[in-house]
């Protein structure tokens, strides 16, 4: 991942992330961007660890930033039953294949917010300020 040069500034406010990813490294790249930018980090490997954390957190969950392709769940039974629990959180997915291509494939419905791996901390930050802001 490379480094932002972007002078942008981020607003955060604080919120809490709850980031689904199976591959430890990037989560914990992740972790690290969006901590070093003032967010709450919650971490998971996977759909039923992401439940769970978020049952027993105790506060509210902001956004669920998770890839498209986990195993033990699919995104989107994670996704709208942390919509059903939490009806103000956002959704952001994460994936390697573009959206053209897992809208296609039935995998991402079209019009969901994406954001394509590799991306660099400015793109990250971008997407899920993008999110955090959608209706």
């Amino acid at each position: 991942m490379e480094e932002t040069t972007s002078t942008t500034a981020y607003s955060h406010g604080g919120e809490t992330v709850l980031v689904v990813e199976d591959e430890a490294a990037l989560r914990e790249v992740i972790r690290r961007i969006l901590t070093q930018n003032g967010y709450h980090v919650l971490t998971a490997d996977s759909g039923p660890e992401a439940l769970k954390l978020a049952e027993h957190s105790g506060q509210a969950i902001h956004l669920l930033l998770t890839d498209v392709i986990m195993p033990h769940m699919l995104d989107k039974e994670l996704a709208t039953t942390l919509c059903d629990r939490y009806p103000d959180i956002r959704v952001l997915y994460m994936s390697g294949y573009a959206q053209p291509a897992l809208a296609s494939q039935g995998t991402l419905d079209p019009g969901v917010m994406l954001v394509e791996k590799a991306f660099s901390e400015g793109t990250l930050l971008d997407r899920i300020r993008a999110a955090r802001s959608t209706v």
